[in-house]
């Protein structure tokens, strides 16, 4: 297919599209109907069909569409001209727009100015282009005006095609030309100060513009140049009008495109700092609240591992103290006692209780026997 296109061997667009259908078959003989490779070659038959109908509809639009070869590509007109009328869609103000094909009592246009996008919209939101702008009550944005500033450029392109067409038949001199190119129809081409700057308070409606027939050459005018017939030169001058036209549009493009890159330019520069500013702002909380945080925890932890030092230390001591309670001291030197003498007398050795008898024995429960006093 790729050789065929560059050798230029399809005669019409239903034999592309019958390859293209082989393609399809084979891979799905090839690779099965539930493959991956089917299911993107449905895809691109989808493609291909959708393209052949946009050409099919009108192949100088979608071949201007696909190529872009400059920024008023959308202003080109084809031939035949589509139809320019004021369209609108729901929540949105009318705009103008071409029509591209019209089915019943729907359009199918597409609109000047942004994306250039495509709708599809009721007989009920269109008006004809000949509608003034109060009427339409629109608000005059900058997209808006540069929507009718692209419906000025192509009106003004359609006039001069038509112009060139007219005066392109042999029946037509050149002096006819000269005598129809007065000052009044050249300022009828030229844009005016308010058109280009689009000046909201002096925007004039946009108004298809009305052909002047060329009339045959003048009386007064046949003595002073004699042209030959089916010469004309008046596509020459055409051509250097539009050049201009196209060159001063391109200048004030220029300038209007550094000064909204240098708007944007300040405009991201002081977006920066304060995204900056509030990122800087936001981590310094965040780091705040984390710092206050995690000595909240460490301070909570702290005075728990404290409480449960404290805790045992006492449960520790109480221990010890129920152990010191349980045993029996020395009456003398407050040792652990190894012997007892009566009920509430206890001593580590027979020293002591040597040493503390003349002052028990008075007291001694086992004074009451001579055996108990002989065995002490």
């Amino acid at each position: 297919m790729e050789e065929k296109i560059t050798m230029k061997l399809y005669k019409n667009l239903a034999e592309f599209y019958c390859d293209v259908l082989s393609v399809v078959h084979n891979v799905i003989v090839m690779y099965g109907g539930e493959s991956s490779l089917a299911s993107l070659a449905r895809q691109i038959l989808e493609d291909c069909a959708y393209d052949m109908k946009e050409i099919r509809q009108c192949h100088r639009c979608y071949k201007i569409s696909n190529e872009k070869q400059h920024k008023f590509w959308f202003c080109e007109p084809c031939d035949p001209p589509h139809e320019l009328v004021w369209a609108k869609q729901k929540k949105f103000a009318f705009w103008p727009a071409k029509v591209i094909q019209k089915h019943d009592n729907y359009y199918d246009v597409r609109f000047f100015g942004g994306l250039h996008q495509r709708a599809v919209v009721s007989e009920a939101c269109v008006k004809p282009i000949a509608t003034s702008l109060y009427q339409l009550r629109i608000k005059k944005t900058s997209t808006f005006k540069k929507a009718l500033k692209e419906l000025y450029y192509h009106q003004r392109l359609l006039h001069l095609k038509k112009r060139k067409s007219k005066c392109s038949s042999p029946s037509v001199s050149k002096l006819d030309i000269r005598t129809k190119l007065s000052t009044e129809n050249v300022m009828e081409l030229k844009p005016t100060i308010e058109e280009e700057l689009l000046v909201p308070q002096k925007l004039p409606s946009p108004v298809v513009h009305q052909l002047p027939q060329c009339s045959s050459s003048s009386s007064r005018n046949n003595k002073e140049r004699q042209v030959t017939k089916g010469h004309c030169d008046c596509s020459v001058k055409y051509n250097e009008i539009l050049k201009e036209f196209q060159r001063r549009i391109e200048e004030e493009y220029k300038v209007k495109e550094k000064r909204a890159l240098k708007a944007l330019a300040d405009k991201m520069t002081k977006d920066f700092e304060e995204e900056k500013k509030n990122i800087i702002a936001t981590a310094l909380d965040q780091f705040h609240q984390e710092v206050e945080h995690s000595r909240f925890q460490l301070e909570h932890q702290l005075l728990y591992q404290h409480q449960q030092e404290l805790q045992n230390l006492l449960d520790f001591h109480q221990q010890e103290l129920l152990d010191v309670k349980r045993k029996q001291w020395c009456t003398i030197c407050q040792i652990e006692a190894k012997y007892q003498c009566c009920w509430n007398t206890y001593y580590c050795s027979v020293e002591c209780q040597y040493k503390h008898w003349e002052e028990h024995k008075w007291t001694c429960q086992k004074n009451a026997s001579t055996d108990h006093k002989t065995d002490c």
